[in-house]
């Protein structure tokens, strides 16, 4: 089985949020098998990175891709991947002059500032693996409205000057996710575009462990690839957290 070049998409109005939902629909046995786009109005519980409230009101895109796992290679190398769908899909509304970014692991920056995230998850069901693949995206829901997030944060109405089109983007990102999902790991055309894409080349990340040096890319393994002060080039572990910053001593 392959993703079609669309993947159908059910919408709601309020949820608690589209992980949620298609963690239950994995749970039960009710996965498509070419896929479904979940998306959302409103989340009113909305996950991000290690379990972080995420604020979903109405005027942005939230949606999560339910992706039956027919083989490993899809796994391998998906963030990446989910990753740039959510870059592209802003590329395309974000008008001319936007400098969007990947920043590892799940952020995607406009000019600077957070205009969307990614949370990837592989779950069991009784009908085998799926991946949950979710992207939300600040379209028409103005950050200065969120407390202590518009210096961070920014949406594409406030980018853009003119409110986006939230079903253009849906359909995009449903194209993009199509992609994601009929793709096996990281080809070197996809590592190149991870590379383009990538925030914070060429600057100091340490690792959880202590260990730091120089970001020069992601690696075919999936993650990213420091360039250490001896000479050498580390190959870090997907599942090792990385912040950009100073190296210093583990708690």
């Amino acid at each position: 089985m392959t993703s079609p070049e669309r993947i159908p998409i059910e919408r709601f109005g309020t949820l608690d949020s589209t992980q949620a939902e298609g963690r239950r629909r994995v749970e039960k046995g009710h996965v498509r098998e070419t896929g479904e786009l979940l998306l959302a109005r409103e989340q009113t519980d909305g996950t991000g990175t290690r379990g972080r409230s995420w604020h979903s009101p109405p005027g942005g895109v939230w949606a999560t891709f339910v992706l039956p796992v027919v083989a490993e290679e899809q796994i391998d190398g998906l963030g990446i991947r989910l990753g740039l769908a959510a870059c592209e899909t802003i590329i395309d509304h974000a008008e001319s002059g936007g400098d969007v970014r990947l920043k590892w692991p799940n952020d995607i920056l406009l000019d600077n500032r957070k205009v969307a995230g990614c949370l990837a998850e592989v779950l069991h069901g009784p009908k085998g693996r799926a991946a949950l693949l979710g992207v939300g995206i600040n379209a028409n829901n103005p950050m200065g409205l969120v407390d202590g997030l518009r210096r961070l944060s920014i949406s594409l109405v406030e980018a853009t000057g003119s409110e986006a089109d939230l079903e253009a983007i849906a359909e995009r990102l449903a194209t993009e996710l199509a992609w994601v999902g009929r793709t096996r790991g990281l080809n070197t055309a996809t590592l190149a575009r991870a590379d383009d894409a990538l925030w914070g080349i060429g600057e100091r990340w340490t690792a959880e462990t202590g260990q730091g040096g120089t970001l020069i890319g992601v690696g075919s393994h999936g993650g990213l690839v420091l360039d250490m002060d001896d000479g050498t080039h580390w190959r870090v572990p997907v599942n090792v957290r990385v912040t950009p910053g100073e190296v210093r001593e583990p708690d």
